[in-house]
This record gives structure tokens, C-alpha cells and sequence, in this order.
């Protein structure tokens, strides 16, 4: 009885570390505190800010979302697990507000230099760079999508027919 019984305590302790390596081996490169806001929330230059913290569900991400001064919504969203991604998203402006690629970097540059970023948010830096070295954006009706320059990862600039610009970043880990 007494060796039964340390069996299958055995067994269950088996069976239990096995059920954590196979959580475990679902851990992410990329750390939950590594998923976070951009926006300065302190800034009087946002209002109404609101945010959805989902970093500790199967979505891990995070998104924050406001009103500039002049009126533009913008929301921001981070997330990943192998990668980390951020998308920033402008709008909705009135879908024939955009006409050329060329306008919809002069926007995307306009309103990344008003957005009120933290200060360790090294990204605002690195999209506005990539946005002034951009020669000759294809022009386009209805949406586009420029990828811009981002070193090693992943960049766009994107405007929806519903009248929205979007920034995004995707960097795998």
C-alpha cells in the first residue's frame, strides 16, 4: 500500500513537471515587462486617454489610446512573443484625405513630430528618420503601404481606404 501510494505520487509529480515544461516551453523571448505604452501620459498635449492591458493573456499585448491636442485620435499597440511589434494608428481622417503616397508621408512625419511620446520610446526617432529619407513614395488610390527603412526590422507606413495612417514596426527577437 505504502509503495502504491509513493507510485503514484510519483506519477503525479511526473506528470506535473512535465505539464510546467509544457507551459514553460510556451515562454516568450520577449518579457511581459517589455510590453508596455509609448505615449506620455503626463503630456497635456493627449486627452482622454484610455488602455487595454492584455499582456497577461494568450494575446500579450497592450494598447493605449487618446486625442491629440487638435483633435486626432491615435492609439498605439504592442505586443509579441518571438518578435515585438508596435503599430501606431492615426484617424480615422476623411478617406479621400490622402491621395498620393507623398501625402501620406508628409502627415505620418506631422503627426509623429505632435504625438507626445515617453522618453524611452526610441521608435517616434527612428520611424520620423525613416519617413524623411523616403525619395519618391509611390503614389496610389485608395490604401498603400510603404515600407520604410528600419535596420533589421520590419517597418510600414499604410493608409486604409477607411481613412487611417499607420505606422508599424516588427522586430523578431
Amino acid at each position: 500500500m505504502k509503495r502504491c501510494f509513493c507510485v503514484v505520487l510519483c506519477w503525479c509529480f511526473a506528470i506535473g513537471v512535465a505539464m510546467g515544461y509544457a507551459v514553460a516551453g510556451e515562454d516568450c523571448t520577449l518579457q511581459l515587462d517589455g510590453i508596455h505604452g509609448a505615449l506620455d501620459t503626463r503630456s497635456p498635449l493627449l486627452k482622454n486617454y484610455r488602455q487595454m492591458d492584455q499582456r497577461k493573456t494568450a494575446v500579450r499585448r497592450f494598447t493605449e489610446s487618446a486625442v491629440l491636442a487638435d483633435g486626432t485620435a491615435v492609439s498605439f499597440e504592442t505586443g509579441g512573443c518571438q518578435h515585438i511589434a508596435y503599430t501606431l494608428t492615426y484617424g480615422p481622417f476623411a478617406p479621400d484625405r490622402i491621395k498620393s503616397g507623398e501625402q501620406g508621408v508628409a502627415l505620418g512625419i506631422a503627426l509623429l513630430e505632435r504625438t507626445p511620446f515617453r522618453a524611452d520610446f526610441p521608435h517616434q526617432t527612428i520611424w520620423l528618420r525613416s519617413l524623411r529619407t523616403i525619395r519618391t513614395p509611390p503614389t496610389t488610390q485608395g490604401g498603400f503601404s510603404i515600407p520604410l527603412g528600419c535596420g533589421d526590422a520590419t517597418c510600414a507606413l499604410e493608409w486604409t481606404p477607411a481613412g487611417q495612417l499607420s505606422l508599424s514596426y516588427d522586430f523578431a527577437l
